[in-house]
């Protein structure tokens, strides 16, 4: 499994590393996803992922920026 974001393979399990895109299609998910570099809105909305994988330092990063 590669990470979404950086390319790094993750080597972990942790269920936490993985993100549903579709429980979250807020207006802010959407600019989480685009400021971290894993989609951006003005590409085809239709090919957006669904689930995304997420090292843990990119996961952490995610948490992070969600709360924010």
């Amino acid at each position: 499994m590669i990470c979404s974001r950086c390319g790094k393979e993750i080597i972990e399990t942790y269920r936490s590393e993985y993100f549903n895109c579709i429980r979250g299609q807020t207006w802010r998910t959407n600019i989480a996803f685009a400021k971290l570099g894993l989609w951006q809105p003005e590409q085809n909305k239709a090919e957006k992922p669904q689930v995304i994988a997420l090292c843990s330092e990119c996961y952490e990063e995610f948490v992070d920026f969600m709360e924010a």
